[in-house]
């Protein structure tokens, strides 16, 4: 993250931090196993990097947390655009193992206008993720221009 905000402020570009919680996946972990939901993750995984471009990172966080590092994205819309078909593409997988679909909340901050720094953005991607959960999981959410405003902007 940092090499990519450290290139971004050199060449003036933008980065997108994209970051992602399944939903109800402790469900999945709980009634079908850890097995199973190892392989959820996993799928989830093959399913992030088909969705992102070559040159975009995606991380797992920990849990059912992951991340995804857009660099030199051109608009916040190309970013929600590519939040939207993770989300869709994500809800097409049949986990073969209950049938369940797998859901997704993703909270997007975008450098520089809602964060400087790896820790700012983080934070900001972070709220993001929980505002879409309270509006109702599934779908992704813009961060406010300041901290306060997480909720300005949803998706």
């Amino acid at each position: 993250m940092r090499g990519s905000l450290s290139r971004a402020k050199r060449l003036n570009t933008q980065v997108a931090l994209l970051y992602l919680d399944l939903d109800n996946f402790k469900t999945i972990n709980d009634s079908l196993g850890h097995l199973a939901g190892d392989r959820v993750l996993q799928m989830v995984a093959d399913c992030l990097r088909d969705c992102l471009r070559l040159e975009d990172v995606v991380a797992r966080i920990g849990g059912d947390e992951f991340s995804a590092i857009l660099d030199d994205v051109d608009s916040i819309d190309d970013a929600v655009a590519t939040a939207e078909r993770i989300i869709a593409s994500l809800g097409d997988v049949d986990c073969s193992v209950g049938g369940e679909r797998i859901q997704t909340s993703i909270g997007i901050a975008f450098y520089p206008d809602h964060g400087t720094d790896a820790e700012e953005l983080l934070h900001r991607a972070d709220n993001a993720m929980y505002t879409a959960k309270r509006m109702g999981k599934g779908r992704c959410f813009l961060a406010g221009t300041s901290s306060d405003d997480e909720e300005s902007t949803g998706k």
